[in-house]
């Protein structure tokens, strides 16, 4: 009865932080959609298209010269915190900071130096070079606020980041639109320039409530913190590596052989297809992985905590994809416009892939809470490879709707490749409360996948449709609520008070 009770306490907390962090992404949502809405009208899908070519070159830039410290940095300062050791933590924050501004200079650096073989390599022209100089600025804007990030992680301050996150989204909406309204395709780059200022500024904001002992600081000691965090960082750099080149070779691939176009229809799919899930998954780098690294060294604690994850995840994240599937053309229309309307056979495919990342992302962070980085970065190589010769075939059989059927193949390859690895280092099992809620949820989304493509009559369609959305929420939110023992009553009666 005890470990019952233990259990639900743990679920309750998961519950806690990813619906804190849930909330904030819903925000984060609503200001989205208002955000994508007016790009995809005054831009259209090639703007659309462009941007994602350039943000995927800003994500990938940053994360070679980033060097992992956004992973192994939150990994170093939660066992600092755990120690109690106040100069231990003191000094890791610091040299943690010293490092994340090295690695942004670096950044900026490199992409004023390459900036024409960069634009050479995105859009087979020259043309771009000053943009993507400037976009520099971007990447070492975004490095330092990703370090401030790391301090609020590791030291758990999970309402902090929600908020950062909130703010982020609002000045990078406020920001934006000016700019892309005045100067058109033209202000994607100031706009990403100055919404990463404006998070930096933010982040800085709430980290300096954070109060640190006076450490001395010199450069062999700093040399010395800074070899820990990158030697693990490495290795888990390598793998982002892995994982944002081949987000860059996708979409550069889909721009030489269809277009920009193409590509505005690509991102607009893969946007939307984990829009209504993110919540689930940014809770799990922001909350759960600190978590699980406590436990790394106790495998029966730390499989608890992967099932009960996974538990929640499915609870939270199936309802959403359920909603995604009844509603696509609606939310295609909703969120871009009519022009966009290429993206909905990508998007059948891709909530499959998104299915399959929910499920596979809690094992995913085992290898990371271990501190097993080569082994990390072997998966995800081979993954990597595995995508992108999916992606070739699919899209040589089926167009550009074989990029969401290649996205859907990767994940039923990347949860067999993580199950097997997880069961190597920890003995994980999935227990058998899981093992079947998996299976009932492949199932639905199977079923209503099918059952949307092949109704010919609309209102039949939809109607039964939000019959099935409506059952599935109802069962799985009651089935969320009795595994963490909240009371539907008490619950009210808080709301009611509030």
């Amino acid at each position: 009865m005890q470990d019952s009770n233990k259990t639900k306490e743990n679920k309750k907390a998961i519950l806690k932080s990813t619906a804190l962090l849930g909330g904030s992404s819903f925000i984060n949502i609503l200001i989205g959609m208002i955000k994508t809405k007016i790009v995809a009208l005054l831009l259209g899908p090639s703007g659309v298209g462009f941007m994602g070519v350039i943000s995927s070159l800003q994500q990938i830039v940053t994360t070679v010269t980033g060097l992992g410290l956004n992973t192994s940095g939150v990994r170093q300062i939660a066992h600092a915190t755990a120690s109690n050791d106040e100069k231990k933590v003191a000094l890791t924050v610091k040299s943690l900071r010293i490092t994340v501004w090295a690695t942004g200079a670096l950044g900026l650096l490199f992409m004023v130096f390459s900036a024409r073989l960069l634009s050479q390599l995105s859009f087979k022209t020259e043309e771009y070079s000053v943009p993507i100089a400037v976009l520099g600025l971007a990447v070492l804007f975004s490095a330092i606020s990703s370090g401030q990030t790391c301090v609020l992680q590791g030291f758990r301050r999970i309402k902090d980041v929600a908020k950062i996150s909130v703010i982020g989204a609002i000045n990078g909406t406020i920001i934006g639109l000016p700019c892309y309204y005045f100067w058109g395709q033209n202000g994607i780059v100031p706009s990403m320039v100055l919404a990463s200022l404006a998070s930096l500024a933010t982040s800085w904001w709430y980290v300096k409530k954070i109060q640190l002992v006076e450490v001395p600081i010199s450069y062999p000691v700093i040399k010395k913190e800074a070899e820990k965090i990158i030697k693990l960082g490495l290795p888990l750099m390598l793998s982002a590596f892995v994982t944002t080149a081949v987000s860059y070779i996708t979409r550069v691939f889909l721009s030489r052989e269809a277009g920009l176009d193409a590509v505005g229809q690509y991102q607009a799919a893969f946007a939307l297809a984990g829009v209504l899930v993110n919540f689930v998954l940014t809770a799990m780098g922001t909350d759960y992985y600190p978590r699980l690294t406590a436990v790394a060294n106790d495998n029966h604690k730390m499989n608890e905590e992967v099932n009960s994850q996974t538990e929640i995840a499915l609870l939270l994240a199936v309802p959403a994809i359920t909603a995604t599937i009844v509603f696509m053309p609606f939310v295609i229309s909703l969120f871009y416009s009519s022009r966009f309307d290429g993206a909905i056979p990508i998007l059948r495919w891709a909530v499959f892939g998104i299915l399959g990342r929910v499920i596979s992302w809690p094992l995913a962070y085992i290898i990371l809470a271990k501190a097993k980085g080569g082994l990390f970065l072997f998966t995800e190589f081979i993954s990597g490879i595995v995508n992108v010769l999916a992606l070739i075939i699919c899209y040589k059989y089926l167009g550009l709707a074989g990029s969401g059927l290649a996205f859907a193949l990767l994940y039923i390859w990347y949860t067999g490749l993580m199950l097997i690895v997880a069961k190597k280092i920890s003995r994980f099992y999935w227990n058998k409360q899981n093992i079947a809620l998996i299976i009932i949820s492949l199932l639905v989304v199977t079923s209503l996948s099918i059952f949307q493509i092949f109704s010919i009559v609309y209102l039949v369609k939809y109607i039964l449709g939000i019959i099935l959305l409506i059952g599935i929420s109802y069962i799985y939110i009651k089935r969320l609520f009795t595994i963490s023992g909240i009371s539907l009553k008490i619950l009210n009666d808080k709301i009611i008070r509030s």
